[in-house]
């Protein structure tokens, strides 16, 4: 390779901080809003004393001695225990939804699946005898299959069914089948690919299933209702975490089935996501999209 290995991670510490940059100007407006608000309840209208100040500590040091802090401390300690007993709640409704209960399967698994993307570039180096630099088109193809689902294809298709009148969550629902529908093939069809350029294409169908991830969210947030909301995308974000941390390795130890001297890796690790997909497509026809 001509160039620096070291080039792709300037450039992304170039890109983070920019962002961070960006943020910080975002931001701004919200944390001077935030301080005085905090300024403006620093009094508290339990204390019928003056007004506290940086110049008279005594009125702070009478509210430390009021007998008024013990039954704060126990007003404190039951709210805290009521919002506890409420996640759990919360928790244990999102669990006990069968539709839920797909909607966080297919985010777990569905990561676990996508990873094999990230060993497409050592695969077809190996298996087409692609030098290494060249294999990026294999990332210019999926992104382009990715841009076509998510900002043209999905948002065409639901304006053009909502004005027909269908309800969100079939569309959701139906965009959820064809979405996995075309990654269970286009796995399958990459794993059997026997040459570069078919490689190439079948990744840009593996793109295209990127539309898999929006309408997961669209279908599950009409499920829940808006206090588990927040519950909700936590435990999402568990999910993905999680599934990062199962994807890799089990992803490169398929990869490394078959690889011998002379002979590339079988690509066992696309077969894997391609199943995947494909219970994640049956386990979508035993839900119904209600509430």
């Amino acid at each position: 390779m001509n160039r620096s290995l070291y080039a792709p991670f300037v450039v992304a510490l170039g890109v983070d901080i920019m962002c961070l940059v960006l943020i910080n100007f975002i931001s701004s407006p919200i944390l001077f809003a935030g301080n005085s608000i905090a300024i403006v309840q620093d009094h508290d209208p339990d204390d019928l004393s003056s007004p506290r100040t940086s110049q008279d500590d005594t009125p702070l040091l009478a509210a430390t001695q009021s007998p008024l802090n013990g039954h704060r401390d126990k007003v404190t300690l039951r709210n805290s225990l009521s919002r506890s007993v409420e996640s759990i709640a919360n928790a244990y409704v999102l669990f006990n939804h069968s539709t839920s209960r797909f909607c966080l399967a297919a985010y777990f698994l569905k990561r676990i699946a996508f990873a094999s993307e990230g060993f497409m570039f050592q695969y077809a180096s190996e298996k087409f005898s692609w030098p290494l630099h060249q294999t990026t088109w294999l990332r210019v193809s999926q992104a382009c299959g990715a841009i076509t689902a998510t900002l043209i294809v999905c948002p065409l298709l639901t304006f053009y069914l909502s004005k027909r009148g269908v309800p969100s969550r079939i569309i959701d629902l139906s965009m959820i089948r064809s979405a996995l529908l075309i990654l269970m093939v286009s796995f399958f069809s990459a794993w059997q690919a026997p040459s570069a350029i078919l490689f190439t294409l079948f990744m840009i169908g593996c793109g295209l299933g990127e539309g898999l991830e929006p309408s997961l969210q669209g279908l599950v947030t009409y499920i829940v209702n808006t206090k588990q909301t927040f519950m909700l995308f936590t435990i999402l974000a568990a999910c993905d975490t999680v599934a990062e941390l199962i994807g890799g390795p089990l992803t490169a130890a398929l990869l490394h089935k078959g690889r011998k001297p002379g002979h590339a890796s079988d690509g066992f690790c696309f077969l894997n996501s391609s199943i995947i997909f494909g219970f994640l497509l049956l386990y979508s026809f035993l839900i119904k999209a209600k509430r």
